[in-house]
């Protein structure tokens, strides 16, 4: 705290603003860390620490592959009307995070 400035950020899920049936552990594990991200930001941003929480949409990986696929779930993942680019990312177009 002694330099009043700081940057923090979190990575989150675009669960943690949305439930989604079936996956209750992880959207709350999601929420956590929004909640977590907002008290932080409270908390020191006193100080001149701001602190965000970095929270992307669906990938399409191997550990969810599944989803897409099954028929009373996939539509949420599949319904491009919802995405403002009309498609969801490839794996190759996510952020890699770094620390610096």
């Amino acid at each position: 705290m002694e330099q009043e400035y700081g940057r923090i950020i979190n990575i989150g899920s675009v669960t943690c603003v949305s439930g989604d049936a079936g996956l209750g552990p992880y959207c709350a594990s999601s929420g956590g860390t929004k909640q977590l991200t907002m008290s932080l930001a409270d908390g020191w941003g006193l100080y001149g620490i701001t602190v965000n929480c970095l929270a992307p949409g669906w990938f399409k990986t191997g550990q969810n592959a599944v989803m897409y696929e099954d028929e009373e779930w996939g539509w949420s993942c599949r319904d491009n009307a919802v995405v403002p680019l009309h498609g969801r990312g490839p794996v190759s177009g996510a952020v890699t995070p770094r620390v610096t």
